[in-house]
């Protein structure tokens, strides 16, 4: 006799059956009362299971967050004065015109990760990868000087000054060096072109230089800025224009366009309409 039926023999040895019980029954009592235990002590081993479980599922949930792409509260530029930016690394950043970015550094890989919405001049501190997201595509730096213009995918822009960048756009790669730039719109990318760092990066803040470029891009920036809509025929936009501009007055900035490059405009209710002079 096994040691869990010395227990049962004990029990019933000091149990009386009442007269209305007979003993068979009684015995059927039992067993049925010591059967229903077992499912309480199985339950109680799933619950405790399903809590290791669950707080396994939660380190591991906490460690993936540790390495996604979830951004941190960022910086607003709602001026049209630059705000320099200090990234956690010592990274420098000048946010243009209305412009935000979000910062996030990946604890594990040490990755440096931006999304920006607008206009920004970098200046990175050497390190791990450094990538920039922006409307219509993104970079990868490596301890460089560089501008990012991205208000929309419609039309950007991507200049860089020193180093290195190597620019995502339309399923394209493509590796801007020191005094090399890129455009590219909804459909194409025009680049890389020549400009001159010295020039553009000693420029006042809100004044720009472009040298032999589209005036669509031009205009796109302005209307981008002040969110303008912009309605104007393809043979003025394609006109090439070479100069600075100031676009803190916008207006003034499309009067010396207008007069420059031979055409008439409307402005009003948030939207400019180039038209050709008769």
């Amino acid at each position: 006799m096994n040691q869990e039926d010395e227990k049962m023999e004990l029990h019933i040895s000091n149990w009386r059956v009442p007269q209305s019980l007979g003993e068979d029954e009684a015995w059927v009592r039992l067993m049925k009362a010591k059967s229903q235990k077992q499912p309480v002590r199985k339950l109680k081993r799933l619950w405790i299971g399903q809590v290791a479980a669950g707080i396994a599922a939660l380190v591991m949930i906490v460690f993936a967050l540790s390495e996604t792409s979830f951004f941190a509260p960022g910086e607003l530029n709602s001026t049209l004065a630059s705000q320099t930016v200090w990234l956690p690394d010592s990274s420098q950043v000048k946010l243009k015109a209305y412009s935000s970015i979000k910062y996030n550094y990946q604890r594990i890989g040490g990755a440096r990760l931006i999304h920006l919405e607008g206009e920004a001049y970098f200046k990175v501190k050497e390190g791990k990868r450094f990538e920039v997201q922006f409307p219509g595509g993104y970079l990868e730096v490596l301890g460089t000087q560089f501008t990012v213009q991205a208000y929309s995918e419609k039309s950007g822009r991507v200049d860089c000054f020193s180093g290195s960048v190597k620019v995502s756009l339309h399923n394209q790669s493509f590796t801007l060096e020191k005094g090399q730039a890129i455009t590219f719109d909804e459909t194409a990318v025009d680049g890389p072109f020549k400009i001159n760092p010295a020039q553009k990066l000693n420029l006042p803040d809100n004044t720009y230089h472009w040298d032999n470029r589209p005036l669509k891009e031009i205009l796109i920036l302005i209307c981008q800025r002040e969110n303008y809509t912009l309605e104007a025929p393809d043979r003025i936009l394609q006109k090439n224009f070479t100069g600075p501009l100031q676009l803190d007055q916008p207006g003034k900035a499309i009067e010396i366009l207008a007069r420059a490059m031979n055409f008439d405009y409307q402005l009003k209710t948030n939207k400019l309409l180039i038209v050709e002079k008769e």
